[in-house]
């Protein structure tokens, strides 16, 4: 994991996530859990859908 630079050298403290960073990742995280399999089939099949937007949008 990258570190702020400085923080090996103790001039600056260890890089934190943010209540919002976090909220976005874990957003992130169940919409590929809830619509990732069908964005995969999407994609395999060449047809663009609702599903495979969904999962494009937020890891872009």
């Amino acid at each position: 994991m990258a570190e702020p630079m400085g923080s090996r050298e103790g001039y600056t403290p260890s890089a934190v996530g943010t209540n919002a960073a976090l909220a976005l990742a874990k957003l992130c995280y169940e919409m590929l859990l809830t619509d990732g399999a069908k964005s995969k089939v999407a994609s395999d099949s060449k047809k663009g859908n609702l599903k495979k937007q969904k999962i494009t949008q937020p890891n872009i």
